[in-house]
């Protein structure tokens, strides 16, 4: 093989490889759990906040099924839903079917985003509103 003709198959094998590549970057990954955060403008009656106030929060509302998970554990539901303020040091906090780490999960939450709790369990997680949990070693009151 000639030098030219080695240095035709070279490009043509970075422009290939590079294609693949362009292509791949517009790839969403399957295993990520759908979530958004929802801005919501509203006066707070039925959260422990000053209710005369007009609070602006970033809370999840995670575009997920009913949660189908067996109820397995003891929860005590909390006199209001109160929110908290998710506090971590990494990236993302994990919304799990059930009150601890071998439960799926099924969706994630950033630092300083707001979850609506409705319950807490005997191992300190939290029912989100959403009918799914996070560890309260991670929340903190708003």
């Amino acid at each position: 093989m000639s030098m030219s003709s080695l240095k035709k198959f070279t490009a043509a094998v970075i422009a290939v490889a590079s294609i693949f590549s362009l292509t791949a970057c517009g790839k969403t990954d399957d295993n990520k759990p759908a979530t958004k955060i929802t801005q919501i403008t509203t006066t707070l009656s039925s959260i422990p906040i000053d209710p005369t106030t007009t609070t602006t929060l970033y809370i999840f509302k995670g575009t997920l099924p009913p949660n189908d998970e067996e109820m397995t554990w003891t929860e005590t539901a909390l006199p209001a839903q109160i929110v908290k303020i998710v506090k971590i040091n990494s990236d993302f906090l994990k919304v799990r079917k059930g009150p601890g780490t071998n439960y799926d999960q099924v969706a994630s939450l950033t630092k300083d985003m707001q979850v609506i709790c409705v319950a807490r369990t005997g191992n300190q997680w939290y029912k989100l509103d959403s009918g799914y949990y996070v560890s309260g070693e991670y929340l903190k009151d708003a």
